[in-house]
């Protein structure tokens, strides 16, 4: 398992990263998950420390699993510069630190289970631990230069060049947003964020240009070319901004919505770096350099205030029927093993579709300043809201019944948010309505009652992902099944080198 993660991670590069993205995110996933199992199994021996002739068995497969493993982060560590260009960056980032804490617990109460080797089994553990810090610490920031220092020391032709540069960058990301629409927002929403992490880098780089300048300002003939490439800069930057603000109805229907947030207000961060760094470089045209960053300040702002909730209303009155969770349905029942990822975006962007349309639901029964419905009117809305909650609770057993494969890919926590989330508007939705329909309360009532029971069904179903599928009783912890469990994860090694040899 390790080992097909470390091939699939080698065959990343430019052009495959946010497919390839998701599967070694979700490949974390697994790993994970099959961790978790094993410490379930360790902590369930009940018969005493394993002899010594099995303890020996122990360290032998936990070798094997170290080797693989180490092989495997290696791969990662040396990834990370196309890594950092996609929204999975942050969901491997995550699951770096969650391996180390489950291998931690591993190591914790396997060296308990076999004493006699606790001095090989610790040294095996410490020489993961090394790899997984060094993994950690290249992943504890994204915006890693692959330029070297004599590419990176500033003159005014490379500070005009990078900002160029950036400049092209953000013109095609501006035509990629504004290609996306209701059928291809999930691809189209990975290379929005993709293209926002490439921008934020590329400024990142040029700050680092800038911070080397150690000859003093530029001269005003030079600053002047700077401010020239900065007004274009700005202008396209602007450009990008207004189509992402105008496309944010769209944006909000897909799990990149909060990559692309994250993304404006890390923009933000390191645009304000620069203006910092770039006007004291030229200070004869500080008042115009000054103004450029300013008028991109105001836009990046509001794109950040646009983006600072995903649920802004675009439809009319008439959008609140089921078809979206009937396509969820659907959607959810498709998925299997080998369409998940694909099929796990289309599940979080149709839950956030939800959410918006039971929010938008929200402002409408909040904006009825005419008192209670009439009785007629009342069980009218009674009529719908039952065939509402009957849709509901019909996705719902849908997803908890998916619920192992779900946990396999990296909308996992997209989706169990979802649930938490769908859960508060559904209440605000329902004491609202409640009120606006006293007649046919207890009716009301009753459907709530029902759709919330299957809502808490399902939040606990997915309450935590590394749900094992196996019977207490075949979780029952043996040396076999202890050396069984290590080998799983690593045992696709041998099977990887003959499919590379053939």
């Amino acid at each position: 398992m390790s080992d097909q993660l470390r091939v699939a991670t080698q065959k990343i590069n430019i052009f495959n990263a946010p497919q390839q993205g998701a599967v070694i995110a979700s490949g974390f996933a697994v790993i994970i998950q099959k961790v978790s199992e094993g410490i379930v199994r360790v902590d369930r021996v009940t018969s005493g420390p394993l002899p010594d002739a099995d303890a020996q068995l122990v360290v032998d497969a936990l070798t094997t699993f170290v080797q693989v493993h180490q092989a495997l982060l290696n791969v990662v560590i040396g990834k990370h510069g196309i890594l950092t260009m996609i929204p999975f960056f942050e969901p491997i980032r995550m699951a770096l630190v969650s391996l180390e804490a489950v291998i931690d617990r591993l190591a914790f109460d396997l060296i308990a289970l076999i004493p006699t080797q606790k001095s090989s089994a610790t040294i095996q553990f410490q020489k993961l631990d090394v790899t997984l810090k060094d993994a950690e610490d290249t992943y504890s920031f994204p915006l890693a230069s692959a330029e070297s220092d004599a590419a990176l020391t500033a003159t005014t032709e490379k500070i005009v060049e990078g900002l160029k540069t950036v400049t092209d960058m953000s013109d095609q990301l501006r035509v990629a947003t504004q290609k996306i629409n209701i059928f291809n927002a999930p691809q189209q929403g990975a290379v929005i964020a993709s293209g926002f992490a490439t921008i934020i880098q590329k400024v990142s780089e040029g700050i680092i240009r800038v911070d080397r300048v150690t000859s003093g300002p530029l001269p005003d003939a030079d600053a002047q070319l700077v401010v020239d490439a900065l007004t274009t800069f700005v202008q396209v930057h602007q450009a990008l901004l207004n189509v992402v603000i105008g496309k944010h109805g769209i944006i909000t229907m897909i799990p990149f919505f909060e990559p692309i947030r994250y993304a404006l207000v890390s923009l933000e961060a390191v645009i304000d770096r620069l203006a910092f760094d770039l006007i004291a470089l030229i200070p004869t045209q500080k008042s115009s350099a000054t103004i450029q960053f300013q008028k991109l300040d105001v836009t990046l702002k509001d794109a950040e205030d646009t983006y600072s909730f995903p649920l802004a209303s675009a439809e009319s009155d008439a959008a609140l029927t089921a078809t979206t969770e009937k396509i969820l349905r659907v959607a959810t029942q498709k998925i299997n093993i080998f369409n998940a990822p694909q099929q796990g975006a289309v599940i979080a962007s149709g839950f956030a579709t939800i959410i918006q349309k039971v929010s938008e639901g929200i402002v409408r029964v909040d904006r009825v300043t005419s008192g209670p419905l009439p009785d007629a009117d009342a069980q009218v809305v009674v009529d719908a809201l039952t065939t509402f909650v009957q849709v509901h609770q019909a996705l719902l057993n849908v997803v908890i019944g998916k619920h192992g494969i779900l946990t396999m890919i990296p909308f996992f926590e997209p989706i169990r948010v979802a649930l938490v989330s769908l859960e508060g508007v559904i209440d605000r939705l329902a004491f609202d309505l409640i009120a606006l329909i006293p007649t046919q309360k207890s009716s009301a009532t009753i459907q709530f009652q029902k759709l919330d029971v299957t809502l808490k069904d399902a939040e606990d179903t997915y309450s935590f992902p590394l749900a094992s599928a196996e019977s207490d009783a075949a979780l029952t912890a043996t040396t076999e099944k202890i050396v069984e469990g290590l080998k799983t994860v690593t045992d696709m090694s041998d099977q990887s080198e003959d499919r590379r040899s053939v």
